[in-house]
């Protein structure tokens, strides 16, 4: 437990220290439970919740598609749930997760590039 904690504090630290480069970011997730042919009615449910994220390396891929590398603290969210990150007011969706002792790294993607 000496070790989780540690870690844990280095973390905190980590995100303390980096000041202005820390976003406060909003995990989207939405899932369809029923279509209604009739109407075109669509119902389901969505969930949002907000993280501390530090964005650190954006890249184009081969297919002209800018994803950009964030870190956000390990914490107890289902983070396989959440489709999508907005930050800054803009739209990413959630292309992979890296999970670490003390942090996780998400990959997105710009939606509109």
């Amino acid at each position: 437990m000496l070790q989780r904690s540690t870690i844990s504090n280095a973390v905190n630290t980590a995100f303390e220290s980096a000041g202005e480069l820390v976003r406060i970011a909003s995990l989207s997730s939405s899932s369809v439970s029923g279509f209604n042919f009739a109407t075109g009615e669509v119902t389901g449910t969505s969930e949002t919740t907000s993280v501390e994220v530090i964005p650190y390396k954006t890249v184009k891929n081969e297919r002209g598609a800018f994803i950009t590398d964030l870190l956000i603290r390990s914490e107890d969210l289902p983070l396989s749930t959440y489709s999508t990150i907005t930050w800054d007011g803009v739209d990413y969706s959630i292309e992979s997760i890296e999970a670490y002792e003390g942090v996780v790294v998400l990959k997105a993607r710009h939606l509109d590039a």
